[in-house]
């Protein structure tokens, strides 16, 4: 079996750190040097993030993406973060300028670098922009076979939803964004974990959006959907962002429910 986890034997100095962090308990100590007892290693990279001397090396991943910590800058402000969550809102209004494709590779990038169950890093992207209307077509025409049943049931109960009272034209699903971006993956965690990064990023580069959960629910259940982009039948879409810039500018946080915490 082809080694994954290598250590630089002439580096390792036994300070044993790896083998406290190691997660898969894949490291041990052998004369006083780190060395793998296992393959069984999830490639979660905490050796190299920890090895002070830099000695482990994972074969099947890209070297070149490893930053030393020391020369970045990722203190974040507490209020200052607090202030970005208090100001993001749902953006249903797009003005007309294209996304570069730095940008939307910038944004998938952040959701690559989310946590992951066991670092199963699972999770595909599907971007859209070219087939945004086929795709909304599609859901539309399962939203108008759903709005006239609720027409019909709302007039002896009543209902959570009401989609009698809405224009199920083109725009009512993805609000006219220009870009979808779509998390893919067979565990719903690790997608929304995903999405919520990509979320992040995409408001650091001056864009918004909204999670179009009607889109996750209704292509779930549409196998028209799920051929046309590709899933196969382990994938399901965990999340769907629709991005663009806004053509709305708000003035003010707005206040939300306190939460509820039960303190054991």
């Amino acid at each position: 079996m082809k080694e994954q986890v290598i250590i630089d034997q002439e580096k390792c100095i036994g300070c044993g750190l790896c083998v406290k962090d190691c997660a898969s308990r894949v490291i041990i100590m052998e004369d006083k040097k780190a060395c793998i007892s296992s393959q069984a290693c999830i490639k979660c990279g905490h050796c190299i993030a920890i090895c002070p001397v830099n000695a482990f090396e994972i074969t099947d991943l890209d070297a070149d993406e490893i930053k030393d910590l020391s020369g970045l800058d990722i203190q974040l402000a507490p209020d200052k973060l607090h202030n970005v969550f208090r100001s993001m809102r749902t953006i249903r209004s797009f003005t007309n300028q294209a996304i570069p494709k730095e940008v939307i590779t910038s944004i998938i990038d952040a959701g690559r670098y989310s946590s992951t169950s066991t670092n199963q890093q699972g999770v595909r992207y599907i971007v859209v922009q070219n087939d945004i209307n086929l795709i909304e077509d599609m859901i539309l025409g399962r939203l108008e076979t759903f709005k006239k049943i609720s027409t019909f049931v709302s007039k002896v109960r009543k209902l959570k939803y009401d989609l009698s009272k809405y224009d199920l034209s083109r725009g009512f699903v993805f609000r006219n964004a220009p870009l979808l971006l779509i998390a893919v993956s067979s565990h719903e965690v690790d997608g929304a974990l995903a999405s919520r990064n990509m979320e992040l990023m995409s408001r650091a580069h001056g864009l918004g959006g909204l999670h179009c959960g009607i889109f996750t629910i209704i292509g779930n259940r549409t196998k028209k959907v799920k051929q046309e982009l590709g899933l196969s039948k382990k994938e399901k879409f965990v999340a769907c962002l629709a991005l663009g810039y806004p053509a709305v500018k708000y003035q003010r946080t707005v206040p939300r429910r306190q939460a509820i915490v039960d303190w054991r």
